[in-house]
């Protein structure tokens, strides 16, 4: 808000003969707000009305210029290595300290960095291999179970594809099929 709309509330406001908390509500502006204005204006005059432009100087964790050197010229040593194992060798042999997060940021501005090739394939609208009678095909599956103070289970289910009913699970404290003596239950 310019200087002179603001000075121009501060003077509305105290010729009301309305208490200062009505006409603040009435002009929507906060009292905090009214009386930080209220002192600049007596200490600084209309200056005092402007706002501030935001910080412009340098921020206490930017990464110095011989750090960003240092960083490119280990990556440049090491080509093999990561941005972890760029940031602990900083760490540990150059008196500085530079976050894994900063070196892939650095090294990806520069396109040193290639994107993750991920390789995928698209999801057909309906199965290949349509099942038509029970027990044609089935589907197996192992889920881990995490009971607290007592630890991992598993459990291990087949179910027929056709009917989408399960034909049997087990519930095991351990992956092994050789033990089936330390099976929970088994189910048929």
């Amino acid at each position: 808000m310019p200087p002179e709309n603001k000075l121009e509330i501060l003077r509305l406001v105290e010729s009301l003969d309305i208490p200062i908390k009505d006409a603040l509500s009435r002009l929507d502006v906060s009292p905090t707000t009214f009386y930080r204005w209220r002192r600049k204006f007596r200490r600084e005059g209309t200056d005092g009305l402007r706002d501030l432009s935001p910080y412009k100087g340098s921020v206490w964790n930017s990464t110095l210029p011989e750090e960003y050197e240092k960083i490119l010229e280990i990556a440049m040593l090491f080509p093999e290595w990561s941005p972890r194992e760029i940031s602990c060798h900083i760490a540990d042999n150059c008196g500085f300290t530079t976050s894994e997060s900063t070196v892939y940021r650095k090294l990806k501005k520069l396109g040193w960095i290639k994107p993750r090739v991920v390789k995928t394939f698209p999801a057909g609208p309906e199965y290949k291999v349509k099942t038509k009678r029970p027990n044609q095909m089935w589907q197996t599956d192992a889920s881990y179970l995490l009971v607290k103070n007592w630890g991992y289970y598993y459990l291990i289910s087949v179910l027929d594809d056709y009917s989408r009913k399960i034909l049997a699970w087990r519930l095991q404290t351990c992956m092994d099929c050789k033990r089936r003596s330390k099976s929970v239950t088994d189910g048929v």
